[in-house]
């Protein structure tokens, strides 16, 4: 039979296995996230490498595209674009948008 000291026993070891067992979950969970989040951010640091070295080689074409003398007759002949004339372009100008007022408590709002 066993007595109610073979029962406390019982119940501390049980209670300290658990505790352990939840430690070891946590401990291997977080660093499962630790190395996640630094693979993550190694794929985001060579996707902004290669977005900035893509970037540069548009910045060159362009500026070659830019000085291109026969640029007018490839937009004319290939393109199919036309120059306009003043009379064909609108200028518009941008309006400001209107401010919106906000609630005060004293008019009803929640105040948080």
């Amino acid at each position: 039979m066993v007595t109610s000291t073979g029962w406390k026993l019982l119940l501390v070891s049980l209670v300290a296995v658990a505790g352990f067992t939840i430690a070891g979950v946590y401990y291997v969970w977080s660093h499962h996230k630790v190395i996640q989040m630094g693979a993550d951010l190694g794929a985001a640091t060579m996707e902004y490498k290669r977005l900035l070295q893509e970037n540069e080689l548009l910045k060159a074409e362009y500026e070659t595209l830019k000085m291109s003398p026969d640029l007018e007759a490839r937009a004319r002949g290939q393109l199919g674009m036309q120059a306009l004339d003043s009379k064909k372009v609108i200028l518009v100008e941008p309006t400001p948008p209107k401010p919106v007022a906000l609630p005060t408590s004293a008019e009803g709002g929640s105040g948080k």
